[in-house]
């Protein structure tokens, strides 16, 4: 389709995606033999997948993790301090329980409950935005905080938010690397996933977030 080949040409395009503020983009389009998952940002934030497998995906390819298999990186090189977005692709195959991505600053997570929560750590505590799981299918999911809200958008709409205040604070003592899957006991697939410490306004690198709310929301 139209959208297919500008999102795919959009990938393809460092020069473009490294924006201002973007502090890490995987596309999940290659896999190295050292397991390496390379940073479309321009930060050479690369991560280091212990396990996984590339299949067709959303567009071009996923990363497919099952239990055991996590991606992770060291979370200060993100230097987040006051506000983030964070923005992934993923199709949830086991809806069990799974944390799509966490650090000591943030979390993605679900339960059996069925309910996904997004969580933020500050000065002021830990506080979480959630809805219901949409499970099976391919979501674009947004988690952000802009020092007042904690905000959770399914494919560019507000799905839940809550009010919360305060500084980013590492909130899991000392362990400050970003992990996705690793704490998940289901297995799930992932094209793409990027990483801003401030608000950019417009569509996100991924070509597919358009806030429609009255509060602009953090994008990627």
């Amino acid at each position: 389709s139209e959208s297919m080949v500008t999102f795919q040409s959009y990938v393809k395009a460092p020069v473009i995606t490294a924006q201002e503020n973007l502090v890490l983009w995987y596309t999940f389009n290659d896999l190295n033999s050292s397991l390496i998952v390379e940073d479309f940002s321009g930060n050479q934030v690369n991560g280091i997948v212990t396990s996984g497998e590339l299949v067709p995906g959303k567009f071009d390819k996923a990363l497919l993790l099952n239990p055991g298999q996590y991606l992770s990186v060291d979370s200060e090189l993100l230097s987040l301090s006051q506000t983030f977005s964070f923005s992934l692709w993923a199709k949830v195959l086991d809806d069990s329980f799974g944390a799509l991505a966490r650090n000591g600053q943030f979390s993605l997570q679900y339960h059996d409950d069925n309910l996904i929560r997004g969580y933020a750590s500050t000065s002021a505590g830990w506080s979480d935005a959630n809805a219901r799981l949409p499970s099976g299918r391919w979501v674009h999911y947004v988690l952000s905080y802009d020092g007042s809200y904690v905000q959770l958008y399914f494919d560019g709409k507000v799905a839940s938010e809550v009010s919360h205040s305060g500084y980013l604070a590492w909130g899991d003592g000392g362990d400050h690397n970003l992990y996705l899957n690793r704490y998940s006991s289901a297995g799930w697939e992932l094209k793409s996933t990027c990483t801003a410490e401030v608000p950019i306004l417009g569509n996100s690198p991924l070509g597919n977030f358009n806030p429609n709310s009255e509060r602009t929301a953090r994008n990627i």
